[in-house]
C-alpha cells in the first residue's frame, strides 16, 4: 500500500490512541491488533507509527484483528473479528462496530416470518453481513457464503467459526464457470469484481479466480436446501443481474426476501426478460429506499451507465 488515504490514516490514529491509553494504564476504547501471519512485524508497525513517521514500512498487511468494545450486531464485547485492511470497511467497523445495518434489519424482519431460514450470501466478502444476521436472528439456522477472493475468504471463515451450520465456497458465480480475471481495488476490499468496469478510474490489481456456473452451483446444493425458506443477499459489483437471471426456479421460488446491489455500469450480458420475471414474483419492491410498483422501473434504472448504484429490496 504505497499511499494511505485519509480514512486509513484516521483508522491508524485511533489504533495508536488505543495503544497509548492501554500503555498508560487506562481502559482503551478498543483493542486492535495487526495480523500479518505471526511474523512479529505488527509491534514494529506500531512503534513506527508512534514515532511519527508518515508512511508505515509494511506494505503487505492483509487484515486487522479487532476486539469489540461493546455488545452489538457483530458480537459481544471482547469478541474478535477480522477485517481486511482497507479504506472503506475497516474505518466503518472501527467507527461504529456495525456494517450496513439497514438491510441487516430488513432481512432480520423478513426472517421472523418463518421458523427456519437459510441465508444465501453471494459476494460474502469477509462475512460481516452473515455474522450480524446470525447474531440478530434466531430464525436463520444456516448460511451458504460464496466469496472468490482468497484474503476475504480467510477472514470470512474466521469471522463465522462461532456459528454451527455454515457452508463456505471460495469461488465466484458466472455464466459458464472456469478461471476468470478478477479485479481488486486496492483501497476498497468491497470492490472486487470479475467485471472490469467496476474498477474503472481506481487503483487496482488484476489476478485470477475460480468461478462456477450459476445453474450448476445451485443444483449442487439444492438437496441441502430442501424446502426451507431462503434469504438472498448478493453484492458482486456488476454480476448480480446475471446471477439472479440464471438462478434455477427451484431455488428462486423459495426466496422470501432479497437484497440485491444494482449498479449502473457496463456489465456482462444477461437475460433481461428473465430478470424481470424473477423480480415480478415479489409483490413488494423497494429501489434505493423508494417503493416502486413494477420490475419495468428497475430495468429502466439499469439502462444507464452513469455509475450510480443502490440496493434493491424484494419480499413476499
Amino acid at each position: 500500500m504505497k499511499k494511505l488515504g485519509q480514512a486509513v490514516r484516521m483508522t491508524i490514529d485511533r489504533i495508536v490512541r488505543s495503544r497509548s491509553l492501554e500503555h498508560s494504564g487506562r481502559e482503551p476504547e478498543s483493542d486492535v491488533a495487526m495480523n500479518n501471519n505471526d511474523s512479529g512485524l505488527p509491534e514494529f508497525f506500531f512503534r513506527h507509527l508512534a514515532s511519527g513517521s508518515a508512511t508505515p514500512p509494511i506494505m503487505d498487511i492483509s487484515r486487522v484483528e479487532v476486539q469489540l468494545s461493546r455488545d452489538g450486531p457483530l458480537g459481544q464485547k471482547g469478541d474478535r473479528i477480522f477485517v481486511p485492511f482497507d479504506e472503506m470497511i475497516l474505518p466503518a467497523v472501527l467507527g461504529g462496530e456495525v456494517w450496513q445495518p439497514e438491510f441487516c434489519e430488513f432481512l432480520t424482519e423478513q426472517a421472523a416470518k418463518s421458523d427456519e431460514c437459510v441465508l444465501l450470501d453471494i459476494g460474502a466478502n469477509c462475512g460481516l453481513i452473515t455474522r450480524q444476521l446470525m447474531n440478530m436472528s434466531e430464525h436463520i439456522d444456516a448460511a451458504f457464503c460464496i466469496e472468490p477472493d482468497r484474503n476475504n475468504f480467510s477472514c470470512l471463515q474466521l469471522n463465522l467459526e462461532f456459528s454451527g451450520d455454515m457452508h463456505f465456497f471460495n469461488v465466484g458465480l458466472s455464466k459458464s464457470g472456469g478461471r476468470l480475471e478478477f479485479y481488486r481495488e486496492r483501497e476498497n476490499c468491497g470492490n472486487f469484481s470479475f467485471n472490469r468496469s467496476a474498477v474503472d478510474g481506481k487503483n487496482f490489481e488484476t489476478v485470477s479466480a475460480e468461478t462456477v456456473a450459476v445453474e450448476s452451483f445451485f443444483k449442487s446444493i439444492a438437496g441441502q436446501l430442501d424446502t426451507k425458506t431462503l434469504l438472498w443477499k448478493s453484492d458482486t459489483q456488476g454480476f448480480d443481474e446475471l446471477i439472479v437471471s440464471n438462478t434455477p426456479d427451484e431455488i428462486w421460488s423459495h426466496v422470501s426476501a432479497a437484497v440485491i446491489e444494482v449498479w449502473r455500469i457496463p456489465k456482462p450480458e444477461f437475460d433481461v426478460a428473465e430478470l424481470r420475471r424473477k423480480i415480478d414474483v415479489f409483490p413488494n419492491k423497494v429501489l434505493g429506499g423508494k417503493e416502486i410498483a413494477s420490475s419495468a422501473q428497475i430495468i429502466d434504472y439499469l439502462s444507464s451507465t452513469d455509475r450510480q448504484h443502490c440496493d434493491l429490496w424484494l419480499w413476499r
